[in-house]
C-alpha cells in the first residue's frame, strides 16, 4: 500500500511501523517513537533520528519498498544520532524549488516566496522570514519570527546572493543563521555538532551596542600585549575580550563568562563553551594574533556549546579543586578516601571505583555508569597503578575517561594474574585431544 500519510517537513511519505513514525527521506528520518518502544533500544531513540542500517544492511540510498522488504526479515536495526530532519527536509525542499519559479509573491517586496523545510522565505537580500510551521520552532534556541532574516548558511554570509545561488547552498547546507532585530543569531544544524551554535549578531538599521564596542576594544587592547594570564588547564593564555574569559587554545575556551553579558545571547555562555567562529569564520587553527584581529572589528561571534564540553570542563574544575585538599570523605567499603568529581563519587582505589552517579551524566554515555564501575583510563592511557595525586593531576587536563563494568574488569585481572601464575610452572595437565599441555 501507499504511505499512510504525508510528512509536512520532507514531503515524503511517512508510516507508523510498530511504534515507529518513519519519513521516507534517506535515509529514512524518525517523526515519533511511542514510549513502549524505547525499552528495545540501548539508549533512548527520539525524533530526528535516522534509521541507518537494517540487519547488516545500510539503507541510505534504498527506496521505501526496498527497505519495507528488509524491515520485514530484520533482526535488528541501527539509528544514528547525525543531524536533525530539519536539515534533511531544507535540502530536499531547496532541491525541489530550485527547478521551478517562486511558488508565491510577496506583497511587501514584491519578490518572489517560496517554502523551505517549513520556513516561507521571501528572496530580498538576505531572504526574509514571512511565515514559520511550528514544528520548525523546536530546532532553534530561541522561536524565528516573521520579519528575521536568513544572514548566513554554513557560517558563510548570503548578502548579495540571489535566489538561485542560496538554493544552490541549501541543497547540501548543515547551518542556517537567523537574525532579528535586538534578538541574536538562531541558527539550526545538522550533524556536526552535538549541542548547537549561539550567535550574536548586530541586525540591519540597528547602531552598535555596549557589548560589541567592548569586545572591539578589549580585542584591540589584547592584540598589543601578551596574554593576561595563564590557563592552568591547558597551559596556554587567556583573556578577557567584552567580559568573556578566552584560554587561547584552538579554538579559544571559555573559561569565565561575566552575568551582564548573558543578555546579550539567545542561551547562556558557559565556560567550557568553544568560540567556533568570527563574523561567520571558522576560527580553528588560527593563532591568538590572528583571532583578536578578527574580534577587533567583529559584529558576529559563534559559539559552540554542547553538554559535552561543559561536562569536561566540570571535571577539570573538580579534579583541579580536589588535587589542594584531601579526601572529602572516606569510603566505607574500601577504607580509602572519596570524591565527587564532576557527576561521579570516586573511591580512591587502583584504579578508582565509581560509588554513585547524578542521573544527568548518563545521557553522556552510550551505556550507563553504574556504582562498582571503574575509571579504567584517561585520555586512552590506563590509571592502574596511579595514586589519587596522579589521577587529579590527569583529570584536571583532561579530554575523554574510559569506564569499565566491574565484573568485566574483575575479570581482566583475574586473567592477568593466572597469566603471571602459569609464567612460572608447566602446564597444569595434559590436553587428551592434541597432547599439548594446557
Amino acid at each position: 500500500s501507499p504511505p499512510e500519510e504525508e510528512d509536512p517537513m520532507s514531503g515524503k511519505g511517512r508510516d507508523w511501523l510498530a511504534g515507529l513514525l518513519l519519513a521516507w527521506t534517506s535515509p529514512p528520518v524518525l517523526r515519533g517513537v511511542k514510549p513502549e518502544v524505547q525499552k528495545h533500544f540501548p539508549r533512548p531513540l527520539r525524533e530526528g533520528d535516522t534509521l541507518h542500517r537494517v540487519g547488516d544492511t545500510l539503507v541510505s540510498g534504498l527506496g521505501r519498498q526496498e527497505i519495507l522488504r528488509l524491515l520485514a526479515e530484520c533482526k535488528n536495526l541501527g539509528f544514528k544520532r547525525e543531524g536533525s530532519a530539519f536539515v534533511d527536509a531544507v535540502r530536499e525542499s531547496a532541491s525541489r524549488v530550485l527547478a521551478r519559479a517562486p511558488t508565491a509573491r510577496d506583497r511587501k517586496s514584491g519578490k518572489g516566496m517560496d517554502w523551505i523545510g517549513g520556513i516561507q522565505l521571501a528572496w530580498t537580500s538576505p531572504p526574509v522570514v514571512r511565515d514559520i510551521k511550528p514544528e520548525v520552532q523546536q530546532h532553534f534556541g530561541r522561536p524565528l519570527s516573521p520579519g528575521d532574516r536568513l544572514n548566513t548558511i554554513d557560517k558563510q554570509s548570503v548578502a548579495g546572493l540571489g535566489r538561485r545561488e542560496i538554493l544552490e547552498r541549501l541543497c547540501g547546507a548543515t547551518l542556517f543563521g537567523f537574525t532579528g532585530p535586538r534578538t541574536g543569531m538562531r541558527e539550526a544544524e545538522g550533524a556536526e555538532s552535538a549541542g548547537g551554535l549561539l550567535g550574536l549578531l548586530r541586525a540591519a538599521g540597528v547602531v552598535d551596542n555596549d557589548f560589541e564596542k567592548e569586545v572591539r576594544r578589549s580585542a584591540s587592547r589584547a592584540m598589543a600585549s601578551p596574554p593576561g594570564e595563564e590557563d592552568p588547564i591547558s597551559g596556554k593564555g587567556r583573556d578577557w575580550i567584552g567580559g568573556i574569559q578566552l584560554a587561547w587554545t584552538s579554538p579559544p575556551t571559555v573559561r569565565g563568562v561575566k552575568p551582564h553579558v548573558q543578555s546579550e545571547f539567545s542561551q547562556p555562555i558557559e565556560p567550557g563553551d568553544i568560540l567556533r567562529s568570527v563574523d561567520g569564520q571558522d576560527i580553528a587553527g588560527r593563532s591568538r594574533q590572528e583571532v583578536l584581529a578578527l574580534l577587533s572589528r567583529s559584529s558576529v561571534l559563534g559559539f559552540g556549546s554542547c553538554k559535552g564540553s561543559r561536562f569536561r570542563e566540570g571535571i577539570r574544575q573538580a579534579a583541579a579543586k580536589a588535587l589542594s585538599s584531601h579526601p572529602a570523605q572516606a569510603d566505607s567499603e574500601s577504607g580509602r578516601g572519596r570524591d565527587w568529581i564532576g557527576g561521579f563519587q570516586l573511591a580512591w582505589t587502583s584504579p578508582p571505583v565509581v560509588r554513585a552517579v547524578k542521573p544527568e551524566v548518563q545521557e553522556l554515555f552510550e551505556q550507563p555508569i553504574t556504582p562498582g564501575d571503574v575509571l579504567d583510563s584517561i585520555d586512552g592511557e590506563s590509571t592502574e597503578g596511579l595514586g589519587r595525586q596522579e589521577i587529579l593531576d590527569r583529570l584536571s587536563r583532561s579530554e575523554g575517561w574510559g569506564f569499565e563494568v566491574s565484573k568485566a574488569f574483575s575479570f581482566r585481572t583475574s586473567l592477568r594474574q593466572a597469566a603471571k601464575d602459569a609464567l612460572a610452572s608447566p602446564p597444569a595437565e595434559t590436553d587428551p585431544a592434541s597432547g599439548w599441555g594446557r
